[in-house]
């Protein structure tokens, strides 16, 4: 049995890393969409604004509520838009990585790969078609590097929402009253 060889194991603890590590992603990334949203790391009310919405969506509103709420401060706007996009680049993978279906084997191991198969069904206009389980080949080289690079995604979200406190500026008791249509 092929699960048992432990160049398949090896193989299906290294997807295992991935996987967890775009769950990590995803849940880091909530955290810049609250303080974003509501100047708070956690806020009830980004989670129920977004519990319907997909990963792509909620990349979507990073981006919008950064050039929002940033739009003073082109560097730090810039920085948060920057991230947004390189982990909206790794979305696609990320998705394979959570809902595909893996072929992992000593046959194409010894081809120096891992087959994912996309169980996504997408609907071809062009040629009135659907089709699913559409295939990537990915290199067990590329495989081993790609753990640092999700990482290094984690990492900048927090250093990112540090940065992002630096520009807050809470309102004071005075200014609400200001502000207030009856004050």
């Amino acid at each position: 049995m092929s699960e048992e060889n432990p160049e398949v194991v090896k193989v299906f603890a290294q997807i295992g890393l991935c996987a967890t590590q775009y769950a990590t992603l995803e849940f880091h990334t909530q955290f810049l969409l609250s303080y974003l949203h509501t100047g708070k790391e956690m806020s009830l009310e980004t989670v129920i604004f977004t519990r319907q919405a997909s990963f792509a969506e909620k990349l979507k509103l990073i981006k919008e509520f950064a050039a929002y709420r940033l739009n003073k401060h082109p560097d730090i706007c810039n920085k948060v838009l920057a991230l947004a996009s390189d982990i909206d680049k790794q979305r696609e993978r990320r998705n394979l990585f959570i809902h595909g279906f893996w072929l992992v084997n000593e046959v194409v191991i010894m081809e120096g790969l891992v087959r994912v198969s996309d169980t996504k069904w997408k609907y071809n206009k062009d040629r009135v078609e659907y089709r699913a389980m559409e295939t990537t080949d990915i290199s067990l080289a590329d495989l081993k590097k790609l753990p640092v690079e999700i990482n290094e995604l984690i990492r900048r979200i927090p250093e990112l929402i540090k940065e992002l406190k630096k520009y807050a500026q809470p309102e004071t008791k005075d200014k609400k009253e200001q502000s207030s249509p009856n004050g």
